[in-house]
């Protein structure tokens, strides 16, 4: 050890040793001298030993400075710097042998510097260690729990068959001695290499022992790593945003080496045996790590029917029941409950191992940033385990799970429900799929891992076919997820091994000339199911992409064989079946635009995204598929009616010819490759970087287009394309030259400034109606604005600037009845984008909007400018009248937006049609009807984005509240106040705090609960703007309870709130505005209200200061009244009775010294006040009586606090409360002195 190198080192340890020289030399003595032996050279290491890697550090930088200097002052300092090099070494020396002897391991020597590695080894050692696997005495390794046990039981019994214990004895009386040369122990028990179990001892990285003494055998138990030690390891390393250390890297190598076995039979337990059944039934069992334990009649059905209801082995049932027991405690709960628990926990493992597995997978796939060494190593284990047989363990768990026994999704007698992790009851059966989903997304990362092989390919197709035919008969999101992923699983399989066609990959499949025979005949079978034929025609476009690059590396090597010819016509078949059924239209349909696909993982999606996207390219680039996509783009313009061309940039048409002629039918293939395209790079917009081969067919698709639905396909694929800044620019480069004959931004401007003149023609000629624009029209111009607006979002900031100077036209029809909603709604779409461009142009739009747009919203008498002749109508007549008998609202919707864009600008108060959006748009927003859920939630997020902003801007004074208060209490006029017209948000709180619209609006947002907002969330497109409504409903109570701290009177709706809601399931409304922790089990919440603001906090405060106790009486007395229920509700009493007994608080001392002692109002003058008073006392008295009753003795905080309201309530005085000190009145003695202490005031 490196102490002994020190030349202090045998003085400290004598002085040590000889301090107690007055110790008898027994085994008391020898304790207390070894004692004072390790304290001694304790304080010595620290007085003479710092931390060596910070002196390393300093000594480092010193020596840095001094190499370099000039060469003249380096020679001038080479003593110096020796003597830094020599520091150094001797440091780093010191480190090592400090590691190495904190490690404890003996067979490294002292020259290796491998610090990192010593460090390792000793953080390893805080953990439990465990054998896996030991040699005997003839070099022969034994594995297995039971061998290793007996081996170390007849290696101990040859040990320790003699005595000894004298000799022992006899060598301590001898002082201070090394074991090793006391003559006087018996041969087996000295120190010598007998004495270490034997020759080598494997536990792979990270080893520890487990013993237990049983009848004077010592046994050894060798243990796996938990699945939840598992995924906790992987969580804290892969996830983790620091770069893992040494001791990490070393726990995350053992615990999946450890695991290997568990990987490789992935979720296969061990049977009902009859032998065990028999054991379980006889009430006495014995686990591997445990002694016998003894059952009843109860623990004896419950384990049977564990083991019936999941065809698991009757001991490992019981097991189940013991954990399930050291988790929740059994004690005094029903069989179901506990039934439902251990089942629960079993699924609970199942989910940690198959979570594991899906993290490692997404480690070497997804990059994570984590470093390649540890990457490499990774790779390679799962390399080793998909090689060894776990892709068809995949296949193969996916299939059997599905099957309605014991081992899959439950048979007909099987229990339907289990408890989860957080105590909540859910469906077996969605548990089960939740496993399946994720073995789906573990195949497809596991195809980028490992390519597969022809079996594989095979049974996935299989797989495939029977969840597809389950999803044609009910649809749901995880069954609809399952299939994507193995549709994916086979696409990506298709396309990467066709990429690796190149000289430096090995293909798999590629190479395989039978194998593709065989499955061409297997895809182009054909079947009744439409659904099923849908996904089979995705496996046909991703085939024949795989035949397409096959034929691309043949022609590259230029070695046509007649096999390659054979192909040929594979290819030309496949591509007249895929364009016949129109597979691009079923993959939109049917895969992309789905809930179920664009609510799952996002990183499974971008991996779908971008294999998708090399699936089009190379689609697109071979002469094979672009000749039909030619074929396919002539046939609809010769199908579809073209439009009339009245001028070189008129989109009038005749009102009588059908644009739409084509579609009864369905939407025909290039349409749909077009929609299909700009589907694919809407999430995805970088991969359109450098892609070449997307933007010729850009070039191609624009061409002579005759027709509005061609058109509008073609402008919609722009949009995407567009969402990028390198797309922007060459969409705005496209559409500004002459790369398209009919097609530009000189199009759009000046259709939108012809129907701007023949609207006010019209208005100009008496009698005259107001023309109409057509359905085709308006769709192509709501084509071309979002093209503008996608342009505008993400061009370059400085080039953007000189784009469009006049954008005008683009408010014009604003303000005119005949133009559909959805036209207005890209108009001020388009509009929005334009804010943050630069602020002359900001300017520019508020001054349009209040010219053509805002008059039509609030009138012109609320704004200063003129009235306009061309306003025929007003917004809520729009709101009420059209959209809503449409139920359809993009007018509303677009308006909200554009104000909120622009308010976010600049600090706007005025009412520039706050207002109408308060009035007409949220209050009556639940009574409406909405054809798309979607729009509802983003009317409703737009509101809420707009209340939350005008909360945020203003910070009310106390003016602004006596004023209300004046008026809400004492005045009975209806008028406003100038003070309220010029502030909003002084509305919005008094109506929010009275219990009113926005009030009772929000909280039907907020009451259905978090678990159906979670299944919304996950299960529904208009899931994530019900997640943003929510989450902005929230902050907005958060906001008002914030700024009104003394408007008290209208706190009552929300106290309701917060009260009758405690009740409700966990986690519910109150939990989380209250700050409970509603990720983990709510009575484990440890509140903290100083430090995170929330109402728990805004609650506190008000009580604490009591202001305006007329004003607020019910609000204290609400107050009171909500902490009172917290403390008798089952699952917030212990973290709310723990926060009140804080010492931090003096929560119930203050309280008696101030509501328990206040006198009393008048009967005569104020007789609600004097009620709302005694209820507040009483109130507090049973907060106080809850405290003595219930408070946990135990707890030194919860002892204090009844102490300190004993001593308080009978007199006996406090002091220092401040301090925390009070008196018991147990332990005051009967004196003189402390009489007048017991004396109890008149007052109290």
């Amino acid at each position: 050890m490196f102490w002994e190198e020190h030349q202090d080192c045998s003085n400290v340890i004598q002085d040590g040793w000889t301090d107690l020289s007055e110790e008898p030399l027994g085994w008391g003595g020898y304790l207390k001298r070894t004692k004072n032996c390790k304290s001694a050279l304790q304080r010595w290491h620290n007085k003479t030993f710092r931390r060596a890697d910070y002196q390393i550090f300093n000594l480092n930088e010193e020596l840095q400075q001094l190499l370099n200097v000039d060469t003249v002052e380096f020679g001038s300092n080479w003593e110096r710097i020796q003597d830094l090099r020599n520091q150094i070494d001797s440091l780093r020396r010191q480190e090592g042998l400090y590691w190495a002897q904190r490690s404890r391991i003996k067979w490294l020597q002292y020259g290796d510097r491998n610090s990192r590695f010593f460090h390792a080894s000793t953080v390893q050692r805080r953990d439990r260690n465990k054998l896996f696997r030991l040699k005997d005495n003839e070099g022969v390794w034994v594995e297995g729990q039971q061998e290793v046990e007996d081996l170390v039981l007849e290696h101990y019994k040859e040990v320790y068959k003699s005595g000894g214990s004298e000799g022992v004895l006899d060598c301590l009386q001898h002082g201070l001695k090394s074991p090793a040369t006391c003559t006087s122990l018996s041969p087996e028990l000295q120190f010598s290499p007998k004495l270490l179990p034997f020759p080598a001892l494997v536990a792979l990285t990270q080893t520890t022992h487990t013993f237990s003494a049983s009848e004077g055998f010592i046994t050894a138990v060798a243990q796996m790593v938990s699945p939840k030690h598992l995924l906790a390891t992987l969580e804290s390393v892969l996830l983790s945003a620091s770069p893992p250390t040494a001791a990490q890297r070393v726990e995350l190598l053992h615990a999946i080496r450890s695991s290997l076995h568990s990987f490789q039979s992935l979720l296969s337990y061990p049977p009902p045996k009859p032998s065990d059944r028999s054991q379980v039934q006889s009430k006495s069992v014995r686990l591997p790590d445990s002694s016998p334990i003894s059952l009843d009649d109860q623990d004896v059905q419950i384990a049977l029917k564990l083991s019936d209801d999941l065809h698991l082995n009757e001991v490992d049932c019981v097991r189940l029941l013991v954990s399930a027991n050291q988790e929740w405690g059994l004690m005094g709960r029903e069989p179901l409950e506990i039934l439902r628990l251990a089942a629960g926990l079993w699924y609970t493992e199942r989910r940690d191992l198959i979570t594991s597995l899906h993290l490692l997978l997404r480690a070497v796939v997804l990059d994570q940033g984590l470093e390649d060494d540890i990457l490499v190593d990774i790779q390679k284990y799962l390399e080793d385990l998909i090689n060894s047989g776990l892709r068809q363990r995949l296949i193969s768990l996916i299939k059997e799970l599905n099957r309605e026994e014991p081992s899959g999704l439950g048979g007909p007698q099987c229990e339907r429900y289990v408890l989860d992790s957080r105590g909540s009851l859910v469906e077996r059966q969605a548990v089960v799929s939740r496993e399946r989903l994720i073995l789906g997304h573990c195949l497809v990362l596991s195809i980028l891992v490992v390519r597969t092989s022809p079996k594989d390919v095979k049974d996935l197709f299989a797989v495939l076919k029977d969840s597809a035919s389950e999803v044609s008969e009910s649809m749901t999101t995880v069954k609809s997820q399952i299939t994507f992923s193995l549709l994916f699983a086979l696409v990506i399989a298709f396309v990467s091994d066709g990429l690796s066609t190149v000289p430096d990959k090995a293909p798999v499949l590629s190479s395989n000339t039978s194998f593709r025979h065989e499955f061409h005949e297997l895809v182009m079978a054909t079947g009744n199911d439409q659904i099923v034929e849908g996904f089979i025609g995705g496996i046909r476009l991703a085939w024949v992409v795989h035949l397409m690059l096959i034929q691309d590396g043949v022609a590259a090597r230029e070695t046509v064989s007649s096999g390659s010819s054979n192909e040929m016509g594979y290819v030309s078949q496949c591509l007249e079946v895929i364009f016949s059924s129109n597979v691009f239209q079923f993959f939109l349909d049917k895969v992309l635009r789905t809930a179920a696909y664009q609510t799952e993982d996002e990183d499974m999606i971008y991996m779908y995204n971008a294999y998708l996207h090399k699936l089009i390219s190379c689609f697109l680039f071979n002469p094979l598929a672009r000749d039909k996509i030619k074929e396919s783009k002539e046939r609809i313009m010769s199908v579809l009616s073209p439009y009339r061309v009245v001028g070189s940039h008129d989109f009038a048409q005749d009102i009588n010819s059908s644009s739409l002629h084509g579609t009864e039918t369905g939407p025909l293939p290039f349409n749909s490759i077009l929609d299909f395209v700009s589907e694919i790079y809407q999430k995805e917009p970088e991969l359109l970087s450098g892609n070449d081969v997307l933007w010729t067919f850009v070039n191609f698709a624009g061409e002579e287009h005759t027709n509005f639905q061609t058109l509008v396909a073609f402008l919609n694929m722009l949009s995407t394309l567009a969402s990028s800044q390198e797309g922007a620019s060459k969409v705005y480069e496209l559409l500004q030259g002459k790369a398209f004959r009919s097609i530009g931004w000189s199009t759009l401007f000046e259709c939108l400034t012809i129907y701007d003149e023949k609207f006010k023609q019209s208005l100009q000629t008496t009698g005259a109606m107001l023309p109409e624009i057509q359905e085709g029209d308006a769709k192509a111009l709501v084509a071309y604005l979002n093209v503008l607006k996608k342009v505008v979002e993400n061009g370059n900031p400085i080039e953007k600037k000189n784009w469009f100077p006049d954008i005008e036209p683009l408010f014009k029809l604003l303000s005119y009845e005949n133009v559909p909603p959805y036209l207005k709604g890209a108009l001020r779409n388009a509009i929005a984008t334009f804010i943050h461009v630069s602020p002359v142009l900001k300017d520019s739009i508020w001054t349009y909007l209040e010219q053509y747009d805002l008059p039509v919203v609030i009138g012109p008498d609320v704004q200063n400018s003129p009235s306009m002749g061309t306003q025929v109508y007003d917004m809520q007549f729009e709101l009420n009248e059209i959209e809503a008998r449409r139920e359809q609202y993009p007018s509303t919707i677009s308006f909200l937006n554009l104000i909120n864009a622009l308010i976010a600008e600049e600090r706007d108060l005025t009412d520039r049609g706050k207002r109408f959006i308060y009035d007409h748009v949220f209050g009556p927003f639940p009574q409406r009807a909405y054809t798309d859920p979607c729009e509802k939630w983003q009317l409703v997020g737009a509101c809420l984005q707009h209340f939350h902003m005008i909360l945020s801007m203003y910070d009310i004074k106390d003016e602004d509240y006596e004023g209300v208060v004046d008026q809400s209490r004492f005045s009975t006029t209806k008028e406003s106040s100038p003070l309220q017209t010029q502030l909003p948000v002084l509305e919005l709180m008094k109506d929010f705090m009275s219990g009113k619209t926005a009030f009772r609006n929000i909280m039907s947002i907020l009451l259905p609960g978090v678990n159906s907002i979670l299944a919304e969330r996950s299960s529904q497109i208009y899931g994530q703007h019900l997640e943003k409504a929510v989450q902005l409903s929230l902050e907005i109570i958060i906001l008002v309870l914030e700024k009104d701290l003394l408007l008290s009177d209208y706190w009552r709706p929300l106290y309701q709130l917060l009260i009758d809601n405690i009740s409700r399931p966990p986690p519910n409304v109150t939990h989380l505005l209250l700050k409970f922790d509603v990720d983990t089990p709510v009575e484990r919440t440890v509140l903290q209200p100083k430090f995170y603001y929330s109402c728990m906090k805004v609650i506190l405060d008000i009580l604490e200061k009591l202001l305006k106790p007329d004003v607020n009486a019910l609000l204290h007395e609400f107050g009171f009244q909500l902490l009172y229920e917290l403390c008798v509700d089952p699952l917030t009493c212990v973290p709310t009775m723990d926060l009140l007994s804080n010492k931090k608080y003096q929560f119930f001392i203050k309280h008696l010294d101030t509501i328990g002692i206040a006198p009393l109002p008048k009967r005569n003058s104020n007789q609600p006040l004097r009620i709302s008073s005694l209820h507040q006392r009483a109130w507090l008295l049973k907060l106080l009586a809850v405290e003595l009753h219930t408070g946990d003795i135990s707890s030194s905080k919860h002892r204090e606090a009844c102490q300190t309201i004993l001593s308080y309530l009978f007199g006996q005085g406090v002091t220092e409360i401040g301090g925390g000190r009070a008196m018991s009145p147990f332990s005051l003695q009967d004196t003189s002195e402390n009489a007048a202490i017991r004396t109890v005031s008149k007052s109290k």
